[in-house]
């Protein structure tokens, strides 16, 4: 298989899935959220750099406890 037919076949896998990510309950508000920030104890002077965590709830949940979320 040609790595072009690769990338589609992968995109329109995601593709599809994606709005499922972005609206779905449990990546919103799940204790994962609640855990990686008690590990990561940010003080609020920190800067986060979120590098393909999925549809934006990592950076929106550390967002009011750093200074700057890069994302």
């Amino acid at each position: 298989m040609e790595s072009d037919q690769i990338k589609r076949r992968v995109q329109g896998q995601f593709g599809a899935a994606a709005e499922s990510y972005v609206t779905s309950v449990s990546h919103a508000h799940g204790p994962d959220l609640a855990r990686m920030i008690e590990l990561a104890r940010p003080r609020g002077d920190e800067r986060m750099l979120d590098i393909a965590t999925g549809g934006g709830h990592t950076p929106l949940a550390f967002a009011p406890l750093v200074a700057e979320v890069v994302a």
